[in-house]
């Protein structure tokens, strides 16, 4: 079984061997950090010659150590041999004579007893317990081995008692088969008893190579200190390169956050004004300044959309104010010039002229104020405006405000006035009502003449008036009577309040006719300017429009350059990811040449076994030389004892006194086993 073991172990070997540690290449390294997009730099290139240096000398190394052991099998065969042969040379060379061994000797074959020269008279005599030099080395090693041998026997011994109990066992089990199948043939358990003695042969195996498991184990524990030192430096590899990482990752943090604060202040650096659009870089902050800029610009529109549709209802409620009021005036000095014309007033129709063109003049007006506050509310909508950034049209608007409320406040107190002389005139006259329309040269002069048609009837009707007079006074002086007179006299003193009445009627005329002219001039000039002032609002919203334009094609520029901000910051992070699994895949493969690297040290166990195997066939070997030295020594001995025996004799016989003075000669021929 030992022999069948050991030439397992050979197989082991030789397998072991074919298969040598192929360390990566420097260049294959190289195209596979170029084929992940990864530059090789000088350090990492260092690193990745600094492992391969390793793992050559650690594949030298192990073929070194292999060189070694079979070196060791060799040099320990041959000394052995030479041990043995020069410890018979100088056996054999100091003889005088070959004397045969006597036949009592076990069956060893005979060796020649020869004179052993000790190099010097001193070392010479014959008391049997003078050492060789060259055994004292040999005597230490055969002592060793001679423990090692008993050693081992013991365990042979537990061993093949094992393997003869596992055998009686097994004829036992045999036996019992035999028996139960010349029993029973046909209802055989032949899977339990399979079972049965697969157990038993599991438990025999493993009682049988319980003793090697030991040597394994510390071949394996010289195995597993290799490998845990190999993956120390690697696992300290591994973590000075994810610490360099870290370190490269903290610099490109921290120069990529110098960038972005410098771009940061040069932002804040920049004027509104400037054409520095093409050199700022901090898009984010910019784009969430504009958003922020433009939501409050959005909700100040609002307030001001709100304030404007208040203005609106308050100025559309003061003038429906004013217009009824007017109207309700008109409709009272209509009453009266209705009343007036029972009494024999003049030109009824003239008056509802007036009054009909000052209320399309009045409603002209108001349609042109509600048409340019709609173009200034439909002009700063938001819905027109919105995502754009206007700087200067909530002051411009505030400006606009201001004025139209003055404006407003001038109208206000010029119809106020009109309405109080319209009052003041419409008690006298409904004809002090038609300057209120005159817009324009044609109306005041069809005022003129219609003035100039009243003045020619009130002379007519002076002169029918005098024509009156002058009969009432022909009358008087023909009748004399004197009821008449003071009729006549009565009349003619009314006469004279009615002309009285109508010159006061055509200053007063006159003076509201001049005061009309001064209002609508004043009125034309207020117009002229508000459509000024509309004009402007309107080229500086079409302004402000062209600066939104401007500013939204700015933005869509800004949101371009940040959408290539992204992709470039994802491109860089796929490439973090793409050195990531590179460095990973690195990692896996120092993994498997480690395990390649734990493999051939378990090869060493083999190495290990194979050594134990030597031993014990040196052992055998150099106990069988042992036996022979031994038999031989113990020839030697009785041979010498033997000749000692004769040789006193024959001194004794020859010279009895020379023989009680001289001392007895030493020689070399007899051995002590330390």
């Amino acid at each position: 079984m030992i022999r069948d073991m050991g030439s397992a172990d050979d197989l082991r070997i030789t397998s072991q061997k074919k298969s040598p540690l192929v360390p990566l290449g420097v260049n294959s390294l190289k195209l596979l950090f170029l084929s992940l997009g990864q530059a090789v730099d000088s350090e990492t290139e260092d690193r990745i010659y600094r492992m391969e240096e390793d793992v050559q000398r650690l594949s030298r190394g192990l073929e070194t150590l292999r060189g070694t052991v079979n070196g060791l099998e060799e040099s320990l065969r041959a000394s052995l041999r030479e041990d043995a042969n020069r410890m018979l040379s100088a056996l054999l060379s100091a003889a005088p004579g070959a004397v045969p061994a006597p036949a009592a000797a076990s069956g060893q074959s005979t060796v020649g007893f020869v004179e052993i020269s000790l190099g010097g008279p001193e070392a010479e005599g014959l008391d049997g317990r003078t050492v060789f030099p060259g055994l004292t080395e040999l005597n230490g090693r055969v002592e060793e081995l001679r423990t090692v041998l008993q050693a081992k026997t013991l365990e042979l011994q537990e061993l093949k008692a094992t393997v003869t109990g596992h055998d009686g066992a097994l004829k036992k089990m045999s036996a019992g088969m035999i028996s139960n199948s010349t029993v029973s043939l046909e209802g055989a358990p032949q899977i339990a008893i399979e079972n049965l003695m697969d157990g038993k042969l599991s438990e025999a195996r493993s009682e049988i190579l319980g003793g090697f498991e030991v040597r394994v184990k510390s071949a394996e524990g010289k195995c597993e200190e290799k490998a845990g030192d190999l993956r120390r430096q690697c696992q300290r590899e591994q973590s000075e390169r994810q610490e360099q990482m870290e370190d490269t990752l903290e610099g490109s943090n921290t120069d990529l956050r110098s960038e972005l604060r410098n771009l940061q202040t040069q932002i804040q650096g920049l004027k509104a004004s400037g054409n520095c659009s093409s050199r700022v870089g901090g898009l984010v902050e910019r784009v969430h300044r504009l958003e922020t800029s433009v939501a409050g610009l959005n909700q100040s529109q609002g307030h001001l959309r709100v304030e404007l549709g208040g203005h609106k209802d308050h100025i559309e409620g003061m003038l429906e104010g004013r217009l009824g009021y007017l109207e309700a005036k008109l409709n009272v000095s209509g009453e009266s010039q209705h009343n007036s014309s029972e009494r024999g007033s003049v030109f009824p129709e003239a008056g509802q002229g007036v009054e009909a063109r000052m209320e399309g003049r009045l409603l002209a007006l108001e349609d042109r104020l509600l048409m340019a506050l709609e173009e200034l509310v439909n002009s700063t909508s938001p819905a027109q405006q919105e995502g754009h950034a206007v700087p200067a049209l909530e002051t411009e608007m505030d400006s606009i405000r201001e004025k139209v409320e003055v404006d407003v406040d001038r109208l206000q107190r010029q119809l106020s006035s009109l309405e109080t002389r319209c009052t003041s005139s419409s008690t006298k006259t409904p004809s002090a009502i038609q300057g209120d329309s005159a817009a324009n040269p044609s109306e005041e002069q069809n005022a003129k003449d219609a003035l100039d048609m009243q003045g020619d009837r009130l002379k007519r009707l002076n002169v029918t008036l005098q024509n009156v007079l002058k009969r009432l006074h022909q009358q008087e002086q023909a009748e004399g009577d004197y009821p008449v007179q003071g009729e006549l006299t009565i009349l003619k003193f009314n006469v004279r309040s009615v002309n009285h009445t109508l010159k006061d009627l055509q200053e007063t005329l006159g003076t509201v006719v001049h005061q009309v002219g001064q209002a609508n001039s004043s009125w034309q000039t207020s117009e002229a300017s508000l459509a000024k002032q509309i004009k402007g609002v309107v080229q500086l919203v079409g302004h402000q429009a062209a600066m939104l334009g401007a500013g939204e094609r700015r933005l869509t520029r800004v949101k371009g350059e940040l959408q290539g901000m992204r992709r470039r910051l994802a491109e860089e992070v796929r490439g973090c990811r793409s050195t990531a699994m590179g460095v990973r895949k690195e990692v896996t493969e120092v993994g498997g040449r480690v395990t390649s690297v734990e493999d051939q040290c378990k090869g060493l166990s083999y190495l290990a076994e194979d050594l134990e195997r030597i031993r014990e066939e040196l052992e055998k070997q150099s106990s069988g030389l042992l036996v022979q030295v031994n038999g031989t020594l113990s020839s030697h001995a009785q041979q010498l004892s033997e000749l000692r025996g004769e040789v006193r004799n024959c001194t004794a016989q020859l010279d009895p006194t020379q023989h009680s003075s001289e001392p007895e000669p030493r020689r070399g021929d007899t051995f002590a086993l330390n």
